[in-house]
């Protein structure tokens, strides 16, 4: 699967898509089991690809759960706040 056909499948930009493979833009949440669906790969497989430290894979998905029983408005709201503090921390680098 090209590139393009995954940005189509997920609704997005290709190169939002290529921005979120390189680490340069977070994976909005709501996307993440989209993505892993259409490739038939497990959240994990994605957050933590073999040779990272797979330490925090329970929280990860706990969390990712949680997003996913709140409703739209609320799950926006969390998600917009956490890119907001990433985008702070990854500027005080």
């Amino acid at each position: 699967m090209t590139g393009q056909e995954l940005a189509n499948k997920l609704g997005v930009h290709p190169t939002s898509l290529s921005k979120m493979e390189h680490g340069d833009q977070a994976i909005p949440a709501e996307l993440l089991a989209d993505w892993c669906c259409i490739l038939e790969v497990s959240v994990s497989t994605i957050l933590y690809p073999e040779g990272t430290d797979r330490a925090h894979e329970e929280e990860a998905l706990f969390y990712m759960k949680i997003l996913s029983e709140l409703n739209q408005d609320h799950r926006t709201l969390v998600l917009k706040h956490l890119e907001m503090v990433y985008k702070h921390e990854k500027k005080e680098r």
